[in-house]
């Protein structure tokens, strides 16, 4: 039992400012805890923001989850994460430590949980008694024990629910995964991984079972109470990294702001002042730092913008193919493919390059997604919004919330598109692509586009991350095209573009214009 007799340096101390009349003592034999305000970190009644606020002194990324009510999750969907559902798209790139962000979100959404984005961090969820036998079973195994640690006991009722944190030296990378799926660690159940682009919930967090995430100040899991600092956190072991796989990679997320701008990034075009200029060196670093890999089937629709980039400044194949292979090495953890096959891809790629500038199909690398993204939507297309009832029904639960006087685009930017209805969205990515192809290539009739593109116009315009099946859904909706059997499919919504060509991987796909108007 807790020992009452401590001083106000102590638990007694905590208790007497967050613990409500009736107090429920812990038992540190069975590992249950208090249903509601937990005296084992000295966190309770405390807001979310101020939790939030805390730890982003601590320098942990933090963002905000959608709150519970009662014991479901207040998101609009079917959620089978409630309590831990993201509540901002791209919560992964605008986790922040900025606490003017971290008020803004707050001051918006009160009530929202705390969710950490580790950098340098490695992150053990262990699941119950099954995973707290896992855990100890594993350290038999290796003949190994984890260094005492800083916990953080999640809000479950069940004994056994918490994390552990370390520390991961720079450029050390283990995936996010359970770890049964490690090889080697199949054994070992209801443990999950946590790292880099991986999110965990942070003490300041209330579960579902009515109770708070909190760092565990009880010595009960051999913690070492509350972190001051992330630097704080005990380095992780050599033998456990070993067993995850881990490896060393280039710095590749680049994290944004909140406004989706790059932070901490070179200026576009320049490598590192300390190497020498125009080196393969500095080609690698600023190919790096502008095309950085970090998620799985990236890869072969990303290389051609670095080599185009290198084969522009004049740089020989041999040379491009050395830089490029340094460039594939730094993001190795991310691949699936066989080395000898993302080599030969690679050569391809170069190749492919090289005959599209000799015949003039490629003159310069211009990020084209950004710059269509950034222009201000034609008269024509805004006139269309306006007068297709099909439009205005995507819009009109949001519309009733903002100023009539706003334009359909202007009052598009103006709505949280991570949930709900995701079409106008879409059709906005459609028209700026098209209007940019119009006035940048003469395309009129014809438009090509990937969605790629479009995904890359969703994100940078409207914070929008949406996976590829998701936008195949929203093309089916708003394009025409044929069916696997060769017969016309018409969109089941508003018709935009008619498919006439299918791309390939990396290549893009014709369309007709047919419910776009002409523009001047």
């Amino acid at each position: 039992m807790i020992d009452e007799s401590k001083d106000s340096s102590g638990w007694r101390g905590r208790l007497s400012d967050y613990a409500p009349p009736v107090v429920r003592l812990v038992s540190l034999f069975t590992g249950t805890r208090s249903m509601t305000n937990d005296p084992l970190s000295g966190r309770s009644d405390q807001s979310g923001h101020s939790a939030a606020c805390e730890l982003a002194n601590m320098g942990f990324r933090v963002f905000p989850y959608y709150p519970l009510l009662d014991t479901t999750c207040s998101c609009p969907g079917e959620c089978h994460s409630p309590g831990k559902h993201p509540r901002i798209s791209r919560y992964l790139d605008l986790a922040t430590t900025d606490l003017e962000q971290l008020g803004k979100w707050w001051h918006r959404w009160p009530d929202a949980g705390v969710g950490i984005c580790p950098d340098n961090q490695l992150i053990l969820d262990i699941d119950g008694p099954s995973g707290h036998a896992s855990l100890e079973a594993m350290q038999r195994e290796h003949g190994m024990k984890l260094p005492p640690t800083f916990t953080c006991v999640s809000g479950s009722k069940e004994p056994h629910h918490y994390h552990l944190y370390f520390r991961l030296s720079d450029g050390t990378r283990v995936l996010n995964k359970p770890l049964c799926q490690f090889k080697g660690l199949e054994a070992f159940q209801c443990i999950d991984v946590r790292s880099r682009r991986g999110q965990v919930a942070a003490p300041g967090t209330l579960h579902r079972d009515g109770n708070y995430y909190q760092w565990d100040c009880s010595g009960l899991y051999r913690s070492l109470g509350k972190p001051d600092r992330v630097t704080d956190l005990p380095e992780a072991p050599a033998w456990l990294l070993s067993a995850l796989g881990g490896v060393l990679i280039s710095e590749s997320p680049r994290h944004l702001s909140v406004q989706g701008k790059p932070k901490e990034m070179p200026s576009r075009g320049y490598g590192d002042m300390n190497l020498p200029p125009e080196s393969n060196d500095w080609y690698l670093n600023v190919i790096r730092k502008r095309w950085p890999i970090v998620r799985a089937g990236q890869r072969n629709c990303l290389q051609v913008k670095p080599v185009a980039y290198l084969i522009a400044k004049g740089i020989p194949s041999d040379r491009i193919r050395e830089i490029m292979n340094a460039w594939l090495n730094g993001f190795e953890g991310v691949f699936s493919s066989s080395s000898e096959q993302i080599i030969n891809e690679l050569d391809d790629c170069i190749l492919r390059t090289e005959r599209d500038f000799e015949e003039g199909k490629i003159h310069s690398i211009t990020d084209h997604s950004s710059k269509a993204s950034t222009k201000k939507m034609h008269p024509a297309l805004e006139g269309l919004l306006q007068s297709t009832e099909e439009l205005e029904k995507l819009l009109a639960p949001e519309a009733e919330k903002h100023s009539n006087e706003l334009s359909v685009s202007q009052l598009s930017e103006k709505v949280e598109w991570s949930t709900g209805n995701r079409g106008l969205p879409f059709v906005l990515a459609v028209m700026l692509h098209y209007q940019y192809r119009v006035a940048q290539f003469g395309e009129t009739e014809t438009i090509l586009m990937t969605h790629l593109q479009l995904q890359e116009i969703l994100e940078k315009r409207f914070l929008l991350k949406i996976h590829r099946k998701q936008l195949y859904q929203l093309a089916d909706q708003f394009i025409s095209r044929k069916d696997q059997h060769g017969k016309e499919k018409r969109a089941s919504v508003f018709e935009l573009l008619k498919q006439t060509k299918r791309g390939y991987t990396g290549k893009p796909s014709e369309y007709h214009v047919t419910g776009l108007p002409p523009l001047s």
